[in-house]
């Protein structure tokens, strides 16, 4: 009876299978790959595609392997998505890899991220220009990378932090980004997710941050069922209370 369903029900399934035996070969290929090629392949990536493949590769062989092997394959492909970000690739790549650097740190499989919030905010400082005017393409790009520094903040929110805060990078990594809100050309959109980013922060001690704040936070006139009016209620506790 199992034959007769079978044959009956799934002929165009054995067809296929019989046409096409090598279905299966990605699947296949991705574990034959040697954690070199997977590094080598992340290095020399030239499309998102070619980037988003390598990586998911990589999850797959990060899973299998030992503790150690594990370790140095993700901290070494780190690596190498950290020089995508900051090199001068295609926008459409530097954000990948910046997307994946935010998997891996929401995932709590970097336990000490600070080498990866260095990373989003060197990229984030150098998108604009100091005296040219930026281009709708560079405060989008800017726009990207602040969001997805943000969302690197939130495995150590309560009430399920995945990473503890005493892994969370000291306030000096976040410094540079003070100079943002100087630019006389960022928008308000950029300039609120700043706020949101700098009220996380567990302390203001830093005195650049504190002269680049504190007027901000005293002169803030916004409406106050905003979620920028909570950060800037944050930011001016932080400062009252150091």
């Amino acid at each position: 009876m199992d034959q007769m369903l079978l044959s009956h029900y799934c002929p165009w399934l054995l067809t296929v299978r019989q046409r096409f035996p090598l279905l299966k070969w990605p699947r296949r290929a991705a574990i034959e790959i040697s954690h070199d090629e997977i590094l080598h392949t992340i290095e020399c990536a030239t499309s998102v595609r070619e980037l988003a493949r390598a990586v998911n590769i990589l999850q797959s062989h990060v899973w299998r392997a030992t503790q150690q092997d594990a370790s140095r394959l993700l901290t070494e492909a780190l690596t190498r998505l950290q020089l995508h970000v900051l090199s001068t690739a295609p926008v459409s790549l530097r954000l990948e890899a910046a997307r994946w650097l935010r998997f891996f740190v929401q995932s709590a499989m970097i336990k000490q991220p600070r080498e990866i919030f260095i990373t989003l905010v060197t990229a984030a400082v150098t998108t604009l220009p100091l005296e040219l005017t930026p281009t709708s393409v560079q405060q989008e790009t800017l726009h990207s990378y602040l969001l997805l520094l943000l969302d690197c903040c939130w495995p150590f929110r309560y009430p399920y932090p995945a990473l503890d805060w005493d892994v969370f990078p000291e306030e000096e990594v976040f410094v540079p980004l003070a100079g943002l809100l100087g630019h006389p050309q960022i928008t308000e959109e950029i300039r609120e997710l700043l706020l949101t980013i700098f009220a996380i922060l567990p302390t203001l001690h830093h005195p650049v941050l504190r002269e680049t704040l504190g007027p901000i936070v005293q002169a803030w006139q916004g409406p106050r069922h905003t979620g920028v009016y909570q950060s800037v209620v944050k930011i001016r506790a932080h400062m009252e209370c150091d």
